[in-house]
């Protein structure tokens, strides 16, 4: 009888065990949920892996010295295994930080580029000055530029495709783990670059104009306000309708200008300011057009005489200044 019953509990129970564990405290290790911004959530050794990645030794520095020499044969597999028990199982060991960040350097040379990045950056989080800081600086920063250029998803027909938007966020991350590091300016300036690749100009200006603020005497400063002013003229050439944008474009390039007169990209500027002039200055021969056939000559006349004002160079400053006279 008893036998009859315990069969019949035992579905019940594989079922239930996990869900006790979990509640008791435990979590999945293999992946661990994103903090908020600022939050660091500290890692608890998950139900799998107190079955089948317990430590083989009985402290750090054993299970230390066990993952070296798995390293050391080649078996990388097993290594990053003995890597994860040794910080997992032994968090407050002076040995625990040396463990994850070979850990993180290992999950990097077998192409895990994003989750090498979270791995260096639990090890920023949690054992601050208990490694070379710089060093994981740099490989974080290697890291992102290897998921910038990485080909991502190639179970699809076994090719992949770049997707430069998932470094983005780690380019700031490292900018912000270490703002005051010889490469941060550059680290902001990938990841603005990418949104402006992608189209995505209002987030570009914001990181640009970032970049300038933080970094006013880097030289990647005097870039950010070409590539800035360059996102604006974008956005007004898709909405040439927007004048209050067309607006605000053609003061940043005349800013610009008078900022970098020794620009390389001088040229260039001059020539898109050109055509928001061309493009205001039509826009206010069409107004007092309108006002013209609506028989309203003094806002006529008055809007033609801004015209002429405002952009005395243009072709069309002598028709307004004749309309203007003929209307009053």
């Amino acid at each position: 009888m008893i036998p009859l019953l315990l069969r019949r509990l035992l579905p019940l129970l594989c079922l239930a065990a996990p869900a006790a564990l979990f509640a008791a405290g435990y979590e999945p290790d293999s992946n661990f949920a994103s903090p908020g911004p600022g939050e660091t959530q500290r890692r608890t050794v998950g139900l799998f892996t107190r079955l089948f990645n317990s430590p083989a030794k009985t402290n750090a520095t054993e299970q230390l010295a066990l993952a070296r020499t798995l390293e050391a044969q080649g078996r990388t597999r097993q290594a990053l295994n003995a890597y994860k028990a040794a910080f997992l199982f032994f968090q407050t060991s002076v040995e625990a930080p040396e463990a994850l960040r070979a850990y993180a350097r290992l999950l990097e040379k077998r192409g895990k580029y994003s989750q090498s990045f979270d791995e260096y950056q639990y090890l920023i989080d949690t054992y601050a000055g208990r490694f070379p800081y710089d060093s994981v600086i740099e490989s974080q920063y290697a890291l992102a530029n290897q998921v910038r250029t990485e080909r991502y998803g190639r179970w699809f027909f076994g090719i992949g495709f770049v997707t430069p938007q998932r470094a983005i966020p780690l380019y700031f991350q490292t900018a912000s783990n270490a703002p005051n590091w010889k490469a941060a300016p550059e680290a902001l300036m990938s990841a603005a670059a990418i949104y402006q690749q992608e189209g995505q100009f209002d987030d570009a200006i914001r990181a640009y104009a970032d970049l300038q603020t933080r970094y006013p005497a880097a030289q990647e400063a005097d870039e950010a306000a070409y590539q800035m002013v360059n996102c604006m003229m974008s956005i007004a050439r898709r909405q040439r309708n927007n004048t209050q944008h067309t607006l605000n474009t053609r003061a940043a390039l005349a800013q610009y200008l008078k900022d970098h007169p020794e620009s390389p990209h001088a040229e260039e500027v001059k020539t898109d300011l050109a055509d928001l002039d061309a493009r205001q200055a039509q826009t206010l021969m069409d107004r007092a057009y309108v006002y013209e056939r609506a028989r309203k000559n003094s806002v006529a006349a008055s809007l033609y005489r801004q015209m002429a004002a405002e952009f005395p160079h243009s072709p069309l400053a002598e028709k307004a200044l004749q309309k203007a006279a003929a209307l009053t």
